[in-house]
């Protein structure tokens, strides 16, 4: 994307910028102060106007209410009056002999008379006296041809004000007040007010004899509208009914106060009756109270206060124009400007000074950067200027010492280094580059880097090359590059660091190889094992079963086999920890464990090693313990075995004895193994604890051994934040001691369970075990082993039966192979566990490294137990998961499974069971049928079925010594993981050709 053109800024001088910004904030505080003010002044007007024009409301409001209120008392007065009562019975009784009786009118001149005087006090022009039927019976003035007709609705002239009158008086029988309007009988329009004259007779006080209707003098109203005091040039007071009804057009009762000068237009009739909200009087005759910007009835604006008068039903505005009220605000405008402008140029010339004060010191210091003379330059006035001068100083020189810091950081980089141009050219090169290159860093400037480079320079952020070197060989660098944020000659550089990458493909080399040592120990451990499964599991079905049959030669021969397969398991295990000591991936776990379990165990092991080899063995507890300890109980097992293998192993007669002692004011355990062997030389002792090393190499020849062992329990003992310290005499013994961090647990021990080594390993448990295993020969191993502790065992091939058994029923444990045909270990327990299984799945595989046992753990698994089983592994994992049961011994039949039915072992049923012979049977049986699996899959192309059976009979080869058939059975394994088929049909025939052989 195209980035748009940068604007070039205009360049000022500091004293522009300092006056140009003092000046625009001054006019802005200015403009700001005058603004508020003049809003502040408007809105006081504003109220001021508003409140003076509510007063006057309210002023002449009450003023006329008053004044309708004196004229309504005055004709009450004179209509209750009795003198009033009697004038009027005699002028309507005249009335009704015909007007134009001499009775009538010498009545109606008597009646003129009597009460002329008191009319025209109150200033009364006309006063009529109507009957009840609204004839007109009597008028203040001469009308003579007005008298005796009907002015009700239903009379001459129909409904007027006056009929309106009548109508409401006969009916109320009360005073009543009429709208503003004109009639015939009046000269002007007016307002007219009515009242009853009841009569005054005896009996007949509440009936009407007649009205007495007069108008209401609206000289004295208009002229108290007429008072414009307080009200300006152009205020003025205005009242206004609706003219026939409400809705109609206003009918405005006094005189607007400039009419001559101020009638409305076409336009504003126009908008008076399109908009007549935008009009005060029409807010107030529909009862409304109010005050605001309005027009007019000319459409001037104007402020008004409005408001409905209900006693005489009347709309009432008082307002004043627009143009006087904002008369002061106009003026308070000039002279706010005046004001403003006269602050504007004294506060410019302050400030024309100020700058001039400051930047004085500022240009001076910009001379002495430009020049360098920070010495000669004097401190001025302002303390801001002076710290600058000081920073600038302290920063030029920083900048110098960086620079020299720079140049030696270039110098002794490991790397090499080169700035190039945009055309690739050498602008500088380190001292490293130069080394490289085998040439001074004064020969590479002007160089074009391609040339020096076996690649072409591609711009990428990072890329390997090969740098050639002056004497012609080559250098494998990387290069990692960056754009200059400077220009160099007028135009962006770069610049290239380049890593000599030899160490670095030394080194992945080095991981490449402990990569394969990993695989290999992998492998290593997995094929191992599985043979070393069926050497101890066989010696001990044979020790268990037939071991009272046998000669003396042949139970030592016997003897012989298992300890030899437990050393070989040793040896695996050290080799293990070896590697994982050597990544760094050796771990100690912190659990709760019993120390007399563990002690026990120990003297089982090791007493029948001591009988064997004719010597005392004894182990000696110096242990007040009420609770179990705290740390990691194998490791603590693998230590102590080693040190007392070792101690058995080096002595050929006499005492082995382990001392466990506590030393609670230093809260340590103290775990001593003694022998009366052939001891240590003191120059020996330092090389105990290194790895493949022995006190002497003659020892290997004589006694065996790799080596590994106190190089693995020096290291765990660290670990766990202990020690071994070694005590030695050649040819009286040797003394270790393990130290470790005695850590109490919260949970008490229970005495009951401290089990003698008999009744331990006699120690009986109840429960159903459902075992996954597709080795046969494994299954009958495994199976021996189990019974012999008391469970019931079911059998499953493969982990899709495993599946389909737990489904359907209960199981108290499940031993779970993890490499199985159809569906693996891994597999099933995901399966069980997604279906909701809760009971304990325990992992059984020869596949220890930590890699496998992280996996087995995500897939659910509870436990582990590694290949070939160890009983005492077994007995713990069986004591942790099911309920043990106080007979010694305990049969439990073998559970039909529909995988395969097994006898029931000899050594529990009956003596004559011959192990090796059924296994025999077993392996001639499984292989017949893997080979018919063998040539059905290769047939159909089942990669899968074929690694599986191929993987069988490696497996078997390997139990059953026929290293031909593990070898076979390798390469067709090897050839499907790798996905190479190009000879599997010949590797294939040489597998099957090996199995007839056997068979």
């Amino acid at each position: 994307m195209k980035l748009p053109t940068r604007v070039k800024r205009r360049v000022r001088s500091f004293f522009q910028h300092q006056l140009r910004g003092s000046l625009i904030a001054l006019m802005i505080s200015v403009l700001a102060i005058g603004g508020v003010i003049y809003q502040v002044a408007n809105q006081t007007l504003l109220e001021h106007v508003k409140s003076s024009l509510l007063y006057h409301a309210e002023f002449r409001e009450d003023r006329i209410i008053n004044l309708f209120e004196q004229q309504k008392a005055w004709m009450q007065k004179i209509a209750d009056s009795a003198a009033t009562k009697h004038s009027a019975e005699a002028l309507f009784d005249r009335y009704h002999q015909g007007v134009e009786s001499i009775e009538y009118q010498q009545a109606r001149d008597t009646f003129r008379e009597e009460y002329q005087l008191l009319l025209n006090t109150e200033e009364v022009k006309d006063l009529f006296l109507l009957t009840i039927e609204g004839e007109l019976a009597f008028s203040l003035r001469s009308m003579e041809g007005e008298l005796g007709v009907n002015l009700s609705t239903d009379g001459f002239y129909g409904q007027t004000i006056l009929s309106d009158l009548i109508e409401q008086v006969v009916q109320q029988k009360r005073m009543a007040v009429s709208q503003y309007g004109k009639i015939d009988q009046v000269e002007d329009a007016t307002v007219l007010m009515g009242v009853p004259i009841f009569s005054s007779f005896p009996g007949q006080e509440d009936q009407i004899m007649g009205i007495m209707v007069r108008p209401f003098s609206l000289v004295r109203l208009r002229d108290l509208l007429k008072s414009y005091s307080g009200l300006g040039e152009t205020g003025e007071v205005m009242i206004a009914q609706w003219r026939n009804g409400v809705g109609s057009e206003v009918n405005f009762i006094n005189h607007f106060r400039n009419h001559l000068q101020r009638g409305p237009s076409a336009s504003c009739l126009t908008l008076r009756r399109n908009t007549p909200e935008k009009f005060p009087m029409m807010h107030a005759l529909n009862y409304e109270r109010g005050s605001g910007w309005v027009l007019d009835n000319s459409c001037n604006p104007v402020f008004a206060v409005w408001a409905w008068i209900p006693k005489l039903q009347l709309g009432m505005v008082v307002k004043q124009d627009r143009s006087e009220i904002l008369l002061p605000l106009e003026r308070l405008e000039r002279e706010i400007l005046i004001a403003g402008l006269a602050v504007l140029l004294f506060l410019i010339w302050v400030i024309r000074r100020q700058a001039h004060v400051m930047v004085r010191p500022i240009e001076e210091l910009t001379n002495a950067t430009a020049h360098g003379a920070f010495e000669q330059l004097e401190h001025g006035t302002i303390r801001e200027v002076n710290d600058l001068a000081e920073a600038l100083k302290e920063r030029t020189d920083g900048l110098e010492q960086a620079r020299r810091e720079t140049e030696l950081i270039l110098e002794s980089m490991d790397e090499g280094l080169v700035v190039v141009d945009q055309e690739g050219k050498i602008e500088r090169g380190n001292p490293k580059f130069a080394h490289l290159r085998g040439e001074s860093p004064e020969g590479l400037i002007g160089r074009a880097i391609g040339d020096l480079l076996k690649q072409g320079h591609q711009g990428k952020t990072e890329e390997a090359h090969q740098l050639l070197c002056v004497d012609g060989s080559t250098i494998p660098v990387s290069i990692a590059r960056a754009t200059l944020e400077v220009a160099l000659k007028g135009h962006n550089g770069e610049v290239l660091v380049l890593h000599d990458l030899r160490a670095l493909l030394k080194a992945e080399r080095a991981m490449q190889a402990n990569k394969a040592k990993d695989d290999f120990l992998a492998s290593m451990s997995h094929e191992l094992r599985t043979p070393l499964t069926a050497i101890i599991g066989n010696s001990e079905m044979l020790i268990a079963g037939v071991m009272k049959k046998l000669s003396n030669q042949q139970q030592e021969m016997l003897r012989s086999i298992e300890i030899a397969g437990r050393i070989q398991l040793a040896l695996v295990n050290d080799i293990l920890d070896l590697s994982k000591i050597e990544a760094g991936k050796l771990q100690v776990d912190q659990v709760n464990f019993d120390l007399h379990v563990l002690l026990n165990e120990i003297e089982h092991i090791f007493s029948k090693r001591a009988d064997d080899s004719g010597i005392n063995f004894q182990v000696r507890r110096e242990l007040p313990l009420t609770h179990q300890l705290v740390g990691d109980s194998r490791r603590i097992e693998q230590i102590l075995s080693n040190l007392l293998g070792n101690a058995i192993k080096f002595t050929e007669e006499g005492d082995v004895t382990l001392t466990v002692l506590l030393d609670k004011a230093e809260q340590m355990l103290h775990f001593v193994v003694k022998d009366e062997g052939i001891g240590i030389a003191q120059p020996m002792i330092k090389r105990l604890f290194q790895p493949f090393e022995q006190a002497d190499h003659t020892i290997s020849h004589r006694f065996g051994g790799t080596g590994l062992g106190l190089h693995i329990s020096c290291t765990l003992a660290e670990m766990m934040e202990g020690e071994i310290t070694v005590e030695s005499i050649l040819g009286e013994g040797s003394t270790f001691e393990l130290l470790l961090p005695y850590r109490e647990s919260v949970i008490v021990l229970d005495q009951k369970h401290h089990l003698s080594d008999a009744e331990a390993h006699q120690q009986q448990f109840s429960g159903k075990v459902l075992l996954a295993e597709d080795t046969p020969e494994l299954q009958t191993i495994v199976t021996f082993i189990l019974e012999s502790f008391g469970v019931t065992v079911t059998l499953a091939k493969n982990g899709q039966e495993a599946v389909a058994f737990a489904s359907k029923q209960p199981f108290d444990l499940i031993l779970m192979d993890m490499r199985m045909p159809i569906m693996d270990g891994i597999e099933a327990t995901q399966i069980l566990r997604g279906r909701g299984y809760k009971k304990p799945i325990i992992a059984h595989t020869a596949n220890v490294m930590k890699k496998h046992l992280e996996q087995f753990v995500q897939a659910g698994s509870d436990d582990v137990l590694a290949k070939p089983i160890d009983q005492n592994e077994l007995r713990r994992i069986l004591k942790k998961y099911l309920s043990p049961i106080e007979s010694p011994v305990k049969e439990s039949p073998v559970e039909k499974s529909t995988v395969q039915e097994l006898p029931k072992p000899a050594a529990v049923a009956a003596a004559e069971f011959e192990v090796s012979d059924e296994l025999r049977q077993i392996f001639i049986d499984r292989l017949q049928e893997l080979v018919v699996v063998l040539r059905q899959s290769l047939s159909a192309q089942k990669w899968d079925q074929l690694h599986d059976a191929a993987h069988a009979i490696k497996g078997s080869g390997t139990l059953y010594d026929q290293p031909q058939l593990t070898h076979a059975g390798k390469v067709v394994c090897d050839a499907l993981d790798a996905e190479n088929l190009d000879h599997i049909d010949q590797q294939v025939q040489h597998l099957l050709e090996e199995v007839n052989a056997v068979l």
